[in-house]
């Protein structure tokens, strides 16, 4: 539920920032370490931080380099690769539909727990 209801996911970043107070963080780390869980969490972050790396590494730099060159057969597949990449395609995962459920679901899931960790770390560092 914690997707669909900001109190479960808040209910859910509480209970995954209390075992961090025995590391005795600062207050602001603390914070940050839970208020950042729950909008990764509710919001589903990571779906976004892998999209727009789908589109910044899919479509750059010979996607570009296609344009100037306005072959239409390269022009005919950037299209394809942009519909393919558009947020309506991608929002389960943040992967397009054609990748398989079970890599793009694994593969978030890798995204999701690596932006978590590396915020934590650098509350905990910084903070």
């Amino acid at each position: 539920r914690k997707r669909s209801s900001t109190l479960w996911a808040g209910i859910h970043a509480l209970i995954y920032s209390l075992p961090f107070l025995l590391l005795e963080p600062s207050w602001a780390a603390w914070s940050v370490i839970c208020g950042t869980h729950l909008l990764i969490d509710r919001f589903g972050l990571a779906r976004y931080l892998i999209w727009a790396k789908n589109i910044v590494l899919g479509l750059w730099p010979e996607r570009i380099l296609c344009l100037i060159s306005r072959n239409p057969d390269q022009l005919a597949e950037w299209e394809s690769d942009r519909c393919r990449l558009a947020w309506k395609n991608c929002s389960a995962t943040g992967y397009p539909a054609n990748v398989q459920t079970w890599l793009a679901t694994t593969l978030l899931i890798v995204a999701d727990n690596t932006l978590h960790l590396v915020i934590n770390w650098a509350s905990l560092t910084w903070l």
